[in-house]
């Protein structure tokens, strides 16, 4: 089942549905304002029918009181990128965030991490669109990691191993001033 999200102009989240066996969904009780529909792949959890790319709907208006809309969104089979994360030893990594970015858009799948390595180090991604992207990769004990130039397509599964250096601690001394005052 699909999932489908409501985010408001400004791309927040406002709320989450799941379509019914007959693919229909629901939002209800939304304020007057302007919002777009995410539908397809997976939300910020993992959840939702794997294998789907999203279809976004932007520009949908409401108003309080309306008698609400009819919104037809067809998804199209999801584009698939896997592979290998390893130290820079070669040894497999596991529950190493990873993170998606499409290069056309600039939009990230999301803000917390869209999946995580398994215990052999492997990664899935498998809702995405065609296309070029820049998969990042990272955790606590390994530096960050940008892969471009990926590029998705319909009709194979795209392999992308990937080496994390070790990561550097950093310790930031505020002197007299509590960090969170800084923010």
């Amino acid at each position: 089942r699909p999932s489908s999200r409501f985010v408001d102009a400004m791309g927040g989240r406002v709320g989450e549905a799941w379509s019914n066996a007959r693919g229909e969904f629901q939002f209800e009780h939304l304020p007057t304002g302007s919002y777009a529909v995410v539908a397809g792949g997976q939300n910020i959890l993992g959840l939702g029918e794997p294998g789907w790319a999203t279809e976004r709907v932007e520009n949908i208006g409401v108003t309080d009181g309306s008698p609400g809309l009819t919104l037809e969104v067809e998804l199209e089979p999801g584009c698939a990128v896997t592979g290998t994360v390893m130290d820079s030893r070669g040894r497999p990594l596991s529950g190493v965030p990873v993170w998606g970015r499409n290069d056309a858009t600039g939009r990230w799948l999301a803000n917390l991490a869209e999946v995580s390595t398994d215990g052999s180090g492997t990664y899935v991604l498998n809702s995405l669109d065609p296309g070029s992207w820049t998969l990042a990769f990272g955790g606590e004990t390994h530096a960050l990691t940008l892969v471009g130039g990926v590029i998705a397509t319909r009709d194979q599964v795209v392999t992308r191993d990937v080496r994390l250096e070790d990561g550097v601690e950093v310790f930031v001394d505020c002197g007299p001033w509590d960090p969170f005052d800084l923010m």
